[in-house]
């Protein structure tokens, strides 16, 4: 599912984003801006979800949740590092 979404998402908003988890059919991915989150809520409300269903036949997906939120922290050189 990680690699269909790569491929669907624009370059620009794959930094921007993260999947978080997966559970009971919901794909939760978090989102670094409300910037962003708007662009992927517009990419769903175009059939984000549905594509990805088509990649991803064997997983049944019913839901794609956003979630404002950071998957990493930055340090003092502006890089990003992952929080495990």
């Amino acid at each position: 599912m990680a690699q269909a979404w790569l491929e669907l998402l624009p370059d620009e908003l794959i930094a921007h984003s993260c999947l978080e988890g997966y559970r009971g059919g919901t794909l939760r991915v978090k989102v670094d801006s409300a910037v962003h989150l708007a662009e992927i809520n517009l990419l769903l409300r175009e059939g984000l979800l549905e594509h990805l269903r088509e990649l991803c036949p064997r997983v049944p997906l019913t839901r794609i949740k956003l979630i404002r939120g950071y998957w990493y922290h930055t340090d003092e050189e502006g890089n990003r590092i992952p929080n495990f």
